[in-house]
């Protein structure tokens, strides 16, 4: 197997050159197999189109077959599976192309050897309410029993233990007093788990018992001990997607774990404290807030931390989606060798209530944990939901990676390409929740450009450090614990019933929700992050240019202070930001003040932390942390509305602004968002880098200050690969700047250097006069496409080929070249070339000489060698498939072929009504532009 490219072999050689680049720089996908009906021929030949398109890795997940070709099910780790597995490994290592796997087929953990007490389970609660003498009789034999308990009105509580049972009935008689009895079992859910492959069906794993996950891993180990050695890079788990709230070892674990008996809370649990008088009015939110915690820590010990440990085990890492998850997704997400996100909806639109295009915040989320714990490695499903099946481009797919890598995500999983013989008809087999990258689409085509751009870029993300500033506390028993039942009940309500289609079922009647169980999806952020504090500070530190990652209660207590710094195993950060956090534990802020007294700097925004979470020893927990509030003697600061304790060597600030209390702690901002511009810094030997992406509408040409002190600045242009030194200058203040030229849709990376360099300079676009229309006669030529190829046309006024090329055109997906002769417009030594509206990317020659193959806005490129007379232009463009997809659901032709979650039975986010639907019908679809729209003009250059 080739090594992976190390840090030292990722430093540049000159100022000019980008970081070499080896597997883990390009772009991954997710490989499906459907039924893992594979053969060495189109094994080869799909292995080689990935890597010849600039890929680096894959991702096999086997899924559900296709439809018609059920006697060639190979079954899911099968010595015949076994044996196509090493063969694409061999193959795999010819191509230099990297496989990540997941210890399981379909996305949930789960096969045959998993036993029904081995599975998720549910909390099942049953109540009787009893009188004095009354008695209360239940079969226990369908049960699988967890505690039986009674409460009564005047604050007793007893437990109904095996001496009440008798022949597996229990017989109670009510004691003198009004008493509700609790039955509380664990249910197991009889779903298997989801898109499973032929062979791998079986139970889901239940994530939060060590001896289940062991069992399970251990098993799927002993099955697969054929696989070639080295062929792993990294074992992975999708999404947390357990229908799932409790576990039989809940209770003890919880006992052990919080100090106390949750069998004597059970009403705090259920939220009928009411039914139980010894407990504190505030005890619901402390027992269902230690609850969440337990059920948190085991998550992250019994699951992911054990999943790490055995893929260490078998020479290789651990790949974590903690999205979804009812723990701390910081903790989860740092648990793991790489940590992983994920982001879709639609870009730029809001969408139906459960898909809204998630945003920054969730890769931060991922890239924090890594940051803070040192994984280099963050990784990201990309692309998943991005626009309706074949009408999403490249440049679509350009944008996202910008959110991606300003996110902090430096390792990109496409989902994702789909195994399909040669033998299928296009567009072959596909999956539903994806934006199809294969080589049947016609995107295909021109992806390695995109792909290429993806691999520079993270290149340079995976180089050096990361350099953020601000270090911000996600105060996660805020959720836990204060006042959020109501409206988090509501969403599990909704989102529960459509993710796994559960009955409708009142929420506290044993069902979900009921013992205010929360997990924490990315498309409800809206709800658990983004109107709390900590989501409103993380917003003006994003808008406002400070360079902020996530840190959790653990990872905080990993941390040390030096030099000022708040030093991570990861990072460096100048302050932490606490944002009006209610909750904190004791122990939380203890190392707070401990990081002051060592020289930090300790920010609270508004207030400092009032209560404890939790129900053990509450009290005497409260009163030490008043006692540490009350110690801290405050004075004024510098700035207005902030003040100032001395806490050691370092000192402790509070105010209501956070940008008050940054200036307050000598925190630099990042001006250039000021100019709608996103950015992420790393840190290398003799500077830093950044990688700036231009979101918004209006072009940048401006002097830039950087937040960080440099002499020189060379700017590298991903796309084009293009290097040069940046113009600098020092301001009036005495700031040193460098000159910065962004189209709309551009990005750039920023390398500064603390010493003076020289080299060859960045060539800036100096526009002089209008643009010009290229006048005359274009030709129209259909290239390669289906479903056949219209008849050429010519044209003088450019427009979709689907209203010029006849009916033909208005079905045909592929590409087109456009060809015109011109003479240059005046005399001049440089021109601007601009293509105007492309459908979708375009392959620019001139003079028989290839310009550039673009993929997204700007589409132009600068000219220097144009002829007075007699200049050649051709430009092939290709269109997405959307308009083909469409004719053969107008002509009724059979193409959705496969078993289960199939693109027939999910197929479309959004379809004719902007809803997400069971089944996709293309034919509504209105006809998408196609081709070279124009104008295309040229412009002198200085």
């Amino acid at each position: 197997m080739t090594p992976p490219v190390s840090a030292e072999e990722r430093l540049v050689q000159t100022p000019l050159d980008w970081p070499p680049i080896g597997r883990e720089q390009k772009p991954w996908t997710r490989w499906w197999w459907f039924g893992s009906v594979v053969d060495a021929e189109n094994l080869q030949l799909e292995l080689e189109r990935l890597a010849e398109a600039g890929l680096g890795g894959i991702e096999l997940t086997c899924l559900y077959g296709a439809k018609g070709y059920e006697e060639q099910y190979v079954d899911y780790l099968s010595p015949q599976w076994i044996e196509m597995l090493n063969l694409t490994s061999d193959l795999a290592e010819q191509l230099d192309l990297g496989i990540d796997l997941p210890p399981s087929s379909g996305w949930i953990y789960g096969d045959s050897w998993v036993t029904p007490d081995q599975t998720v389970v549910r909390a099942k609660l049953e109540t009787q309410s009893l009188q004095e003498g009354q008695s209360w009789q239940v079969d226990l034999s369908p049960r699988r029993v967890a505690a039986i308990m009674a409460y009564s009105t005047d604050g007793q509580v007893l437990e109904l233990d095996h001496s009440h049972i008798k022949d597996n009935v229990l017989h109670w008689q009510a004691p003198e007093g009004e008493w509700t009895a609790y039955l509380l079992s664990m249910e197991p859910t009889t779903r298997r788990h989801k898109a499973i492959a032929p062979g791998g069906e079986g139970l889901r794993i239940d994530p939060l018992s060590k001896d289940a996950v062991d069992d399970y891993l251990t098993g799927f180990a002993a099955r697969a001990a054929g696989i070639r050695s080295e062929t792993v890079r990294a074992y992975y788990h999708d999404s947390f997607e357990y229908p799932i709230d409790s576990s039989p070892d809940l209770l003890d674990e919880f006992r052990r774990r919080r100090g106390y008996d949750l069998r004597h809370h059970l009403p705090a649990l259920f939220g009928r404290a009411d039914e139980d008088l010894s407990l504190r009015n505030d005890s619901v939110a402390r027992v269902r807030s230690d609850y969440r915690e337990t059920v948190a820590e085991m998550l992250h010990d019994n699951f992911v931390v054990q999943l790490t440990n055995w893929a260490h085990k078998q020479g290789s890492q651990s790949r974590n989606q903690a999205h979804g998850s009812p723990g701390n997704l910081i903790d989860l997400y740092a648990a793991a060798d790489i940590p992983e996100t994920e982001l879709y909806g639609q870009l730029d639109q809001p969408g139906p209530p459960m898909h809204p295009f998630t945003d920054v915040m969730c890769v931060k989320m991922a890239s924090s944990a890594g940051h803070v714990a040192g994984r280099n490695l963050i990784a990201a499903e990309s692309f998943t939901w991005l626009n309706n099946h074949f009408h999403t481009s490249l440049e679509e797919m350009k944008r996202a990676t910008d959110r991606f890598l300003v996110g902090g995500a430096n390792h990109l999983f496409f989902h994702g390409t789909a195994y399909s013989p040669e033998e299928v008809a296009w567009p072959g087999w596909l999956y539903f929740a994806t934006t199809q990258i294969n080589p049947r689409n016609t995107i295909w085509r021109d992806l390695p450009t995109l792909n290429r751009y993806i691999a520079r870029c993270q290149s340079i993300l995976q180089s050096g450090k990361p350099n953020n500033d601000v270090l911000l506390y996600w105060p996660i028993y805020d959720l836990w614990q204060v006042g959020h039942d109501i409206w988090w009940q509501d969403y599990t309500s909704y989102f529960l019933r459509r993710r796994y289609e559960l009955p409708d079922l009142p929420l506290l009647d044993a069902n979900w929700g009921a013992v205010g169980y929360m997990q924490l999806p990315l498309h409800s952020k809206h709800l658990w992050l983004d109107p709390k504090p900590v989501g409103r500070v993380a917003d003006r530190l994003w808008k406002r240019g400070y360079g902020f990652d996530f840190i959790s209660d653990r990872l905080l207590g990993t941390s040390t202070a030096s030099g000022g710094d708040i030093c991570s195993p990861g990072a460096r950060y100048q302050v932490i930001v606490v944002p009006a956090a209610r909750v904190m534990p004791l122990k939380t802020l203890q190392q707070l003040l401990s990081l002051a007294h060592n020289g930090a700097t300790v920010a609270f925004v508004g207030h400092l932390p009032e209560d404890v979470p939790g129900l053990h020893n509450v009290e005497l927990r409260l009163a030490r942390l008043r006692q540490l509030r009350g110690d801290l003697k405050w004075g004024p600061s510098e700035l207005a509305g902030v003040r100032e304790a001395t806490v050691g060597d370092g000192r402790v600030l509070v105010g209501q602004d956070v940008e008050s209390l940054l200036r307050a702690a000598g925190v630099r901002r990042e001006t250039v968002v000021d100019r709608g511009v996103q950015f992420i810094r790393r840190r290398h030997e003799d500077g830093h880098h950044y990688f700036l992406t231009h979101a918004q509408s209006d072009p940048v040409d401006n002097w830039v200050t950087p937040a960080v002190q440099f002499a020189t600045a060379v700017l590298l242009d991903p796309m084009t690969g293009t290097t040069g030194f940046a113009k600098t200058r020092q301001n009036a203040a005495g700031e040193r700047q460098f000159r910065l030229q962004l189209e709309p849709g551009q990005s750039m990376i920023v390398r500064t250097f603390r010493q003076p360099l020289k080299g060859p300079n960045w060539r800036y676009l100096e526009p002089t006069g209008d643009p010009v229309e290229i006048p005359g006669t274009w030709s129209v030529d259909f290239l390669t496409g289906g479903p056949v190829l219209p008849k050429a046309f010519t044209t003088t006024s450019l427009d979709s080929w689907t209203r010029l090329g006849g009916p033909k055109a208005e079905r045909f997906a592929g590409t087109a070249r456009y060809s015109i002769s011109f003479d240059a417009p005046k005399a001049g030594k440089a021109y601007l070339l601009n293509l105007g509206r492309v459908g979708d990317s375009a392959q620019m020659t001139l003079n028989g000489q290839l310009l550039a193959t673009q993929i997204s806005h700007p589409f132009q490129i600068r000219i220097d060698h144009l002829r007075t007379r007699g200049n050649r232009l051709e430009i092939e463009v290709t269109n997405v498939a959307a308009n083909r997809i469409r004719d053969l659901d107008i002509r009724e032709v059979p193409w959705k072929e496969l078993h289960g979650y199939g693109i027939l039975n999910m197929g479309a986010q959004v379809n004719k009504a902007g809803l997400k639907t069971r089944s996709l019908d293309a034919s509504v679809w209105p006809v998408r532009e196609a081709g070279l729209l124009g104008p295309v003009t040229l412009r002198l250059l200085d």
